[in-house]
């Protein structure tokens, strides 16, 4: 996917450690999902867009964008945030992942969103562990880092998602 099939719809950018996430929708009717699957007609995507420069090695950046991306391309369950697929330019330090867009935003938007009963957290806590559960299970186990509620995201299914 090209930089220009995505249309950004000016939702303010979240700022993460090394990369900052932006809702966009992608403009291209017709195209091919980062494993294969044919897209269809446009959807909204979580933009995941590395930042480089800083004191960070500018090879360690996108040694650390094509880690994640290859990461993710192997992840499938359903409370592991879906990953579309990416946009790469290394000349023009683009580095973008694309993800599944989750209307109900992350899990510290959607515990806020309303006065949620015992059942619903603890169905969100169970989510977050069926996830990992999923990450440690994997050969070799996959330590997720950073999990915070700002790192799950809450899917209109009402299943919790790791991203």
């Amino acid at each position: 996917m090209a930089a220009e099939d995505l249309v950004f719809d000016g939702t303010p950018q979240r700022k993460g450690g090394s990369a900052d996430l932006a809702k966009a929708t992608t403009s291209n009717t017709k195209f091919t999902g980062i494993n294969g699957r044919k897209m269809g007609t446009t959807q909204p995507v979580a933009v995941k867009k590395f930042r480089f420069g800083g004191d960070v090695n500018r090879n360690a950046q996108i040694a650390s964008f094509a880690n994640e991306l290859d990461l993710l391309s192997e992840l499938h369950h359903e409370n592991i945030v879906e990953l579309i697929g990416f946009v790469e330019t290394a000349e023009e330090e683009v580095a973008w992942i694309l993800l599944r867009w989750e209307e109900n935003g992350n899990v510290r938007e959607f515990i806020h969103s309303q006065d949620w009963v015992i059942p619903e957290r603890l169905s969100l806590i169970y989510d977050v562990a069926c996830g990992l559960k999923y990450l440690h299970s994997r050969d070799p186990p996959i330590c997720h880092g950073d999990l915070k509620s700002v790192s799950s995201q809450e899917p209109p299914a009402k299943h919790d998602q790791l991203s």
